[in-house]
């Protein structure tokens, strides 16, 4: 075989693991569509509204406590499952004021989130296990299906992070150092 074969040879299995490897873990939500696929797309976008909604997510109470008098509230859905964290807020189209969705992880840990899926502008409220917020990452935007979806990193461990609207963190001036805490109704 001369070298440009053995290079074609080369780039076809280069172009093959990269499809196998994008297919079992969807690295780049890359997906090709047929015309009948087109068609069933609209079916599977219903079963991901049914999937949102086959999560019974515990519900609760957060408390901010800054150098204010007056804390500030936040109800909240609690997600502290792998499945549940995964979905978080996709396919949501608007969040109430004053409303969020607390992730619960198991261990401290610098963990990546991204807005997949996700139709509205968000803030993200880190906080350590001693229920104090490490860092925040303000109005991080919306990723529709088909783009590339930056990942959103904090500076520091963390063990929970707290999802409220966008601007939620500056208009309650809400900053490191400001304590958390929440109960489960």
């Amino acid at each position: 075989m001369n070298a440009q074969g053995k290079l074609l040879l080369y780039i076809a299995m280069i172009c093959l693991i990269f499809y196998f490897v994008q297919d079992r873990f969807n690295l780049f939500d890359i997906s090709f569509v047929s015309n009948t696929q087109e068609e069933q797309s609209s079916d599977a976008s219903d079963s991901k509204e049914e999937e949102k909604e086959s999560f019974n997510l515990e519900k609760g109470t957060l408390t901010i406590t800054r150098g204010e008098p007056v804390p500030v509230v936040v109800n909240v859905e609690i997600a502290d499952t792998e499945e549940e964290r995964a979905q978080g807020l996709m396919y949501r189209e608007s969040l109430e004021n004053y409303s969020g969705m607390l992730f619960v992880f198991e261990e401290e840990a610098n963990n990546a989130f991204w807005m997949k899926n996700t139709s509205i502008s968000l803030d993200l409220i880190f906080v350590d296990s001693g229920k104090k917020i490490v860092d925040v990452i303000e109005n991080a935007q919306p990723c529709t299906e088909g783009h590339i979806c930056p990942t959103l990193r904090p500076q520091v461990k963390y063990m929970y992070c707290l999802e409220v609207n966008g601007g939620f963190v500056e208009e309650n001036r809400i900053g490191e150092g400001n304590s958390v805490d929440w109960t489960i109704e």
